[in-house]
């Protein structure tokens, strides 16, 4: 079972047993296969969920991404009661539903270029929960830690 970089890298030195393959050249492979990966928005597995937690800022509508992030599974606000789940809309739809100043308690969220935009307008600090798939970290680091 492949759970770190360094069981990767034996079990492609393993696979290839009896070729002259360099270390450097099956780090390069392994490279090509990751940035493949990542590349494909289809290609999303249970041990690439990431949990961060934030705080909304009374008056602020965004948040900035992580940089990580391939997909988002969702966002929720956890400072409430119930903790509520927020929509993800399309930014369009989120501009004529949200085109308002109002401020309240966030009900949706979309995503515009590496921030999340909130709606309506948080009126007060709001504890937040996003839920995402992140990246295949690069070799070099491990790569099943993502």
């Amino acid at each position: 079972m492949i759970t770190s970089y360094s069981t990767l890298t034996t079990r492609v030195s393993d696979e290839f047993a009896g070729e002259s393959f360099s270390a450097n050249r099956i780090d390069l492979a392994i490279q090509a296969v990751e940035q493949d990966l990542n590349d494909n928005p289809n290609f999303l597995l249970d041990f690439m969920v990431v949990r961060e937690t934030g705080s909304l800022t009374a008056g602020n509508s965004y948040i900035t991404l992580p940089t990580d992030i391939k997909n988002i599974i969702g966002i929720i606000l956890t400072g409430t009661d119930p903790i509520r789940s927020l929509e993800n809309m399309g930014l369009g739809q989120f501009n004529r539903v949200y085109a308002a100043t109002a401020t309240g308690q966030p009900r949706a969220y979309a995503v515009a270029g590496v921030e999340a935009k909130f709606g309506p307008q948080p009126d007060s600090a709001y504890a937040y929960e996003i839920a995402y798939y992140g990246q295949i970290l690069s070799s070099g680091s491990d790569p099943m830690s993502c």
